[in-house]
């Protein structure tokens, strides 16, 4: 019984013959995208740019939990969302920008850099990492932010 080597790779599956000299694809490969948690991620990082802090509670599920960075008590439900995000984030969000984001699956992870005043400098600072977990609606249905050390 003969066993044809079988190699998966993104895009698609390689072929086998040609595979000693060069990776060809079987077929047309498929073109990457971002998972469904990276694009939920990235409208997020969106809003939070454009300052549309009313419109961030928008991609939480009603019943969603965030654990924010600087107090211990979880955020819990619509309104506690609309809360955080209107009253207390608006008021003391600096510039931010994602410099990364993996989505996978329902989870999500995207490191942020935060723009601050450095030696009389506005200047980039590595801050957070912001993890999701994506509902099966594609909404988020929790969110963990930690905080790097100062």
């Amino acid at each position: 019984m003969t066993v044809e080597a079988h190699y998966p790779a993104p895009g698609g599956d390689i072929d086998p013959g040609p595979a000693e000299r060069i990776d060809v694809f079987l077929g047309t490969p498929a073109q990457a995208k971002g998972a469904p948690a990276w694009q939920q991620a990235q409208r997020y990082i969106e809003k939070v740019q454009a300052r549309d802090f009313a419109g961030l509670p928008d991609l939480f599920t009603d019943d969603a939990i965030i654990f924010p960075p600087l107090r211990r008590k979880p955020v819990v439900g619509r309104a506690e969302i609309e809360d955080f995000y209107i009253n207390t984030v608006a008021k003391v969000c600096p510039h931010v920008i994602a410099i990364s984001i993996f989505g996978e699956g329902n989870e999500c992870f995207m490191e942020l850099a935060t723009q601050f005043d450095v030696e009389g400098e506005p200047r980039y600072v590595l801050t957070t990492i912001d993890h999701f977990t994506i509902a099966a609606d594609g909404r988020f249905s929790r969110m963990i932010v930690y905080v790097r050390p100062s």
